[in-house]
């Protein structure tokens, strides 16, 4: 397992990528990208790696989280339930 820390927007939310070394399938915990420039610096991030994310948790509320306007709606992530 390996983990690499984001700091976004102006609350300095920590963003959390979590993935599996063997299958490079990913998690993304609380994220807090509030803009385009964020989420392309994530996106970049990603893709780098040559990841799968699989997984957005966010485990809690909080006005930090309200910014994420852009990223839900990304194609970065498709949540496994839907069978997308």
């Amino acid at each position: 397992m390996r983990k690499h820390k984001f700091e976004f927007n102006s609350f300095a939310e920590n963003t959390y990528l979590l993935w599996d070394e063997q299958t490079l399938e990913a998690a993304v915990i609380d994220p807090g990208m509030s803009d385009a420039v964020e989420e392309h610096e994530f996106r970049a991030y990603v893709e780098a790696q040559g990841l799968r994310l699989v997984m957005a948790l966010r485990p809690h509320p909080g006005a930090a989280h309200g910014m994420q306007a852009v990223w839900p709606s990304s194609s970065l992530c498709r949540a496994r339930a839907t069978g997308v």
